[in-house]
């Protein structure tokens, strides 16, 4: 009989390892498809763009042609909708499956430099219908343990971040590598909502990760859709997808480490917002 129930649930383990690997490959699938139909649009954006420059062409020819590109614009931002969904659900039901409904919380352990005091923060998710994608993206980067002996970055006259990278501590390898290895580069697109906005003490990706910032002050309206030009449709912006429930006052003071280190440095353009 015990031979029969470990059987019972090796046979169980091995079916939902395999509904797990089908379901994997067709949110890549998916995925793939949002990149193509995304490259697609942006095209479009451009064509459009570089016919209101150049006027050589007749009016009527002109309306002709500007009508057909904004009724592409209309399909494809439909098609790039429907696959978003389709990701945001697999996404919501992983985290489901794997994690449980939550709250999740994310405890991440700092050794500052100089007094190699250890420090720690808690992140807490962002509630899962409404960025699912992006947490089911960080929750993956956390449980394959890439984010352990990475650093937080320092950029000179920069005040309104604090920026987590991929690159090991003190040997200063670029780390980029693991995270594409496992797929977990970033997400699949900047998901973003306006019910968690870039306020104070909430977690983002740089663009689409894998690197990811801390907002040090209330960066709601400077990083909104349409702010950054690393976005180049009109509803994406850096994905929020959590906030420090723990260790605001460590923030700090990785802001106040970071001002001191980069003091006598010339200030670099504010990465996150060119």
């Amino acid at each position: 009989m015990e031979h029969q129930i470990e059987m019972l649930h090796y046979e169980e383990a091995n079916k939902s390892l395999k509904e797990a690997s089908k379901s994997q490959k067709l949110m890549e699938r998916e995925i793939q498809k949002l990149e193509k139909t995304k490259k697609a649009l942006e095209h479009e954006i451009r064509m459009a763009s570089e016919l209101q420059e150049g006027e050589t062409l007749g009016a009527s020819h002109h309306y002709d042609i500007a009508e057909g590109i904004e009724n592409r614009h209309e399909v494809l931002k439909e098609k790039i909708a429907s696959l978003r969904s389709y990701i945001q659900e697999e996404s919501h039901r992983e985290v489901l499956e794997k994690y449980g409904p939550g709250p999740h919380k994310v405890k991440m352990t700092l050794r500052l430099p100089q007094t190699d005091e250890i420090k720690s923060i808690v992140l807490e998710m962002a509630p899962l219908d409404l960025m699912p994608h992006s947490v089911h993206v960080f929750l993956e980067m956390i449980s394959h343990r890439l984010w352990d002996n990475n650093v937080f970055w320092h950029h000179p006259g920069v005040t309104h971040v604090v920026t987590a990278t991929t690159i090991q501590y003190q040997s200063g390898e670029p780390r980029n590598h693991h995270f594409q290895q496992l797929r977990l580069g970033g997400v699949s697109f900047a998901e973003y909502t306006d019910a968690y906005p870039h306020e104070m003490y909430t977690v983002a990706f740089a663009g689409r990760g894998p690197d990811f910032y801390i907002n040090t002050k209330n960066n709601s309206k400077s990083h909104a859709p349409g702010t950054q030009a690393h976005h180049l449709l009109d509803d994406e912006a850096d994905p929020v997808f959590a906030k420090v429930v723990e260790g605001k006052d460590v923030v700090d003071s990785l802001l106040k480490l970071s001002a001191e280190a980069t003091r006598n440095r010339p200030a670099v353009k504010d990465w996150n917002d060119n």
